[in-house]
């Protein structure tokens, strides 16, 4: 995932979201390629240590990559992981890298075991991460979606896999990821994939296409989409926004705006001063439209531990009634 996601939101990012490997890739291309070279690269970190000393010494050795980079990485060591421990690696990923580890671990669960693993993966969130473990469910989807495949019908079978599971917020959890990997494709390959085409004329879809419990959480998904359909493209920002504005049922305004500050993170260094001036663009387009783009910036700052400058984006510039509904509400997914 790129940027959403992930977070994907990322995040998802939330992914980009979202998504190679600096001192992974070759310089020429040789026998190995590039994923090959990567997957043998993790595969011999493991000789040297326990599982999770070697995921340790991954996320130090990655740190200081690109995001995509970092996520897509993160893919392959989950996969890798699998590979090598099976079931028992589970609780070795982290949140690290977009929760980039989950999503190849399950990916690969998915891929070998099929759907009747879904049941004991979520029971595996649950031990090793308790029930607000959002990460570790997100990753469920995004595996979901990749083993059924990438059409609207396929993304409503893993939606409705989604909803046996044990999260049922409106926001976050298996729904999140089975989102985030519809518009992203990023476990198409561990180079991921190519976000799914742009279209003027239905922006909103898959929402209208998806069931209404699914619809809030469909709209939280696609700023992240929406900001690397339109990269580069003039007024990108305002025009996302107005996306948002043309929504009638006001919880999916809400989410959508709310989507946009969260998909905005990572392009704008989760600086909570540079996400309060993004997010006062949308004053004039919508009343709560500012308000909601700070929730969700404010939810990804939180959601990286940066909990001082989560309350930072929420308060910069705001009237003391617009501050403390901002506060009230930036934890939407977990309240």
């Amino acid at each position: 995932m790129t940027s959403r996601y992930q977070l994907a939101l990322l995040v998802a990012a939330f992914a980009s979201v979202l998504f190679l490997f600096g001192f992974f890739l070759p310089s020429q291309a040789g026998p190995d390629t590039a994923d090959a070279l990567e997957r043998r690269i993790i595969e011999e970190s493991f000789s040297q240590g326990t599982p999770k000393s070697a995921y340790v010494a991954f996320v130090k050795i990655n740190a200081d990559e690109a995001v995509q980079k970092q996520h897509l990485a993160a893919h392959v060591f989950g996969d890798v992981l699998y590979a090598r421990e099976g079931m028992d690696g589970f609780p070795v990923c982290g949140p690290e890298f977009g929760y980039g580890c989950y999503h190849g671990f399950m990916g690969a669960v998915i891929s070998e075991r099929g759907i009747q693993a879904v049941g004991e993966l979520d029971a595996a969130c649950i031990r090793g991460h308790g029930s607000l473990g959002l990460g570790c469910f997100h990753g469920l989807g995004h595996g979901l979606v990749s083993y059924y495949g990438y059409g609207v019908p396929d993304l409503n079978k893993a939606l409705s896999v989604c909803g046996t599971l044990s999260w049922k917020g409106m926001y976050g959890g298996c729904a999140d990821g089975a989102f985030m990997e519809y518009n992203l494709r990023t476990m198409q390959s561990d180079t991921g994939g190519t976000p799914r085409s742009f279209s003027a004329e239905t922006p909103d879809e898959p929402c209208g296409s998806v069931a209404s419990q699914f619809k809030i959480v469909c709209q939280f998904n696609q700023g992240e989409w929406w900001r690397q359909s339109l990269n580069g493209e003039v007024g990108a920002s305002s025009r996302i926004g107005r996306f948002c504005v043309s929504l009638t049922n006001t919880e999916e305004r809400s989410a959508c705006f709310r989507g946009i500050g969260y998909s905005y993170a990572v392009p704008l260094d989760f600086d909570a001063a540079k996400g309060a001036r993004f997010c006062e663009q949308y004053r004039g387009l919508s009343d709560d439209g500012n308000l909601w783009c700070r929730e969700g910036y404010a939810w990804a700052l939180y959601a990286t531990n940066a909990h001082d400058a989560a309350i930072s984006a929420c308060t910069e510039g705001l009237q003391k009634t617009e501050s403390e509904r901002c506060l009230r509400e930036y934890l939407f997914v977990i309240n």
